[in-house]
């Protein structure tokens, strides 16, 4: 498989010339912060809290991956998270940033939903604007549908604006069966580019 841009016709020829096709189409979303964010308010039976300022693996790392490993258990492409892979590529990197990342729990502490979030120093400093990139927004099926995913990113991006970022910005799966797209556009999320995942054939979904 291959990645592309969609307006990178050269790679998109490429891909097609060795017989591969558009599996997956990928979203890449910005919101301006300078923005005004509407207050969302968590579901009934459900309470919004960030993972921050200081985060607590021991507490936090467990519950999340499981909750992780649910919510994204019929994504295309996705495989289950090991500890030693979550702890690597989620909330031990340097990037995250647990005081723009949160958690929706029902009564008895149940996770229903989790953002977490991450701001890359190279990219400021090479940009000299503050991004906070959302990288993962994931919903237990039970509790899909009910707005938890519009109340964590209203958090998210509230606490992002506190903190003094100047952006925020995400990729989606274009074909997210959650209707991930329309949560973002409500959240102030617009389009700013588009990238298209070639595969062969037998690999289609």
């Amino acid at each position: 498989m291959m990645r592309v841009p969609e307006t990178n016709a050269g790679a998109v020829a490429l891909a097609e010339g060795i017989g591969m096709g558009p599996a997956r189409w990928w979203s890449e979303l910005h919101r301006d912060l300078t923005e005004p964010v509407t207050s969302v308010p968590a579901p009934a039976g459900l309470a919004v809290a960030s993972l921050g300022p200081y985060y607590d693996a021991a507490r936090w790392d467990e519950p999340l991956r499981a909750a992780h490993n649910s919510a994204f258990a019929d994504h295309w492409g996705s495989v289950p998270a090991s500890a030693e892979a979550w702890v690597h590529q989620r909330t031990g990197s340097r990037a995250f940033r647990p005081a723009c990342s949160a958690v929706a729990r029902v009564a008895d502490g149940e996770i229903a939903g989790y953002v977490l979030s991450y701001e890359h120093d190279a990219a400021t400093a090479r940009t000299g604007r503050r991004d906070l990139y959302v990288a993962t927004v994931g919903t237990i099926a039970a509790h899909r549908g009910r707005g938890v995913a519009a109340a964590l990113l209203a958090h998210v991006l509230q606490a992002a604006r506190d903190h003094g970022c100047d952006t925020s910005s995400l990729t989606v799966d274009a074909h997210n069966p959650t209707g991930a797209l329309r949560v973002y556009d409500r959240a102030g999320y617009r389009l700013n580019r588009r990238e298209i995942t070639f595969a062969l054939p037998q690999t289609h979904p």
